[in-house]
C-alpha cells in the first residue's frame, strides 16, 4: 500500500457532499494536516469485516465493494461505490468494521484518521446527528441488500444489479455501462453462481432489454428491465 501525505483533505469532493459537508473551516484545515492519499491495487482490501475501525476512506478515484460474509462463510457483495463514496463513517460510534471493502480498480482513497474526525464533535454540534443519519441510510441499503437475496429469482436480481450498476456509475457515449466487471464480480454482486448470471443475461438479450459483449453491458430497454427486478423508483 502506497501513501502520500498531504491529501487533497478539506478539498475532497466526498467531504464537500457527505454528512462532513457543513463543517467548520478551521476543522478542513485539520482534516487536511492529517489527511493521507492510500494508493490501492485492483483487489486489495482497504478494511476488513471485524478489524478495528481505523477511519474514513473517501474515494478520489477508483470503484470499491462492500462485502457481507453469509451464513456459510461466503463473501457477498451488497454495494458498489465509485468517485466521491466514503467508506468507513461507522467508525465513529462503533470500534469494529461491519463489512468488508475492497478495490474493484485502482483507486485513490483520502484516509482521515478517526482520532482527527473524533475532534471534531465539539466544534460541530450539529455533526453526530449527520453520521448517524448516513449510517442508517448505509444499514437501509444493507437491509435492502439481503431482502433482495432472500426474495427475489435471480432473473429479477440481475435485472435490479444492471439497473443499480446504470445508476452509480452511468453510461458512456455509446450507451454502455462505464463498469467493467468480471462474470465472478458480477455474479457476487447478484448472489448466484456464473452460470446462472450468464443465463439470465443471455434471456435478457434474447429478449432485446440488453446487450454485452464480454465485460462491456449496456441496457437497451430499461423499462422492461426495470419490470422484471420489480424496481418501481
Amino acid at each position: 500500500m502506497d501513501m502520500e501525505e498531504n491529501c487533497c483533505g478539506g478539498e475532497c469532493a466526498s467531504l464537500k457532499s457527505s454528512f462532513m459537508a457543513d463543517v467548520k473551516p478551521e476543522d478542513r484545515c485539520r482534516i487536511k494536516e492529517y489527511a493521507a492519499t492510500l494508493s490501492l491495487r485492483k483487489g486489495q482490501t482497504i478494511f476488513e469485516n471485524g478489524r478495528k475501525a481505523e477511519g474514513l476512506f473517501c474515494i478520489k478515484r477508483g470503484t470499491v465493494k462492500i462485502e457481507l460474509e453469509s451464513s456459510t462463510g461466503e463473501a457477498m457483495t451488497i454495494d458498489l461505490l465509485d468517485n466521491q463514496g466514503m467508506l468507513g463513517h461507522h467508525c465513529l460510534i462503533s470500534s469494529r468494521n461491519y463489512y468488508t471493502a475492497t478495490c474493484l480498480s485502482e483507486a485513490e482513497i483520502c484516509f482521515i484518521p478517526k482520532t482527527v474526525v473524533n475532534t471534531l464533535h465539539e466544534n460541530n454540534p450539529g455533526l453526530l446527528s449527520r453520521i448517524n443519519r448516513s449510517i442508517a441510510d448505509d444499514q437501509s441499503r444493507l437491509a435492502t441488500a439481503i431482502m433482495s437475496l432472500r426474495t427475489k429469482s435471480v432473473q429479477q436480481r440481475t435485472a435490479e444489479a444492471l439497473i443499480r450498476l446504470q445508476n452509480i456509475f452511468g453510461k458512456d457515449a455509446q450507451g454502455m455501462i462505464k463498469c467493467e466487471l468480471t462474470k465472478e464480480e458480477l455474479a457476487k454482486l447478484i448472489g448466484s453462481s456464473v452460470e446462472s448470471v450468464f443465463r439470465s443475461l443471455s434471456t435478457f438479450r434474447k429478449k432485446d432489454y440488453i446487450d454485452f459483449d464480454k465485460r462491456k453491458l449496456w441496457i437497451k430497454n430499461e423499462i422492461r428491465l426495470r419490470s422484471v427486478g420489480k424496481i418501481h423508483t
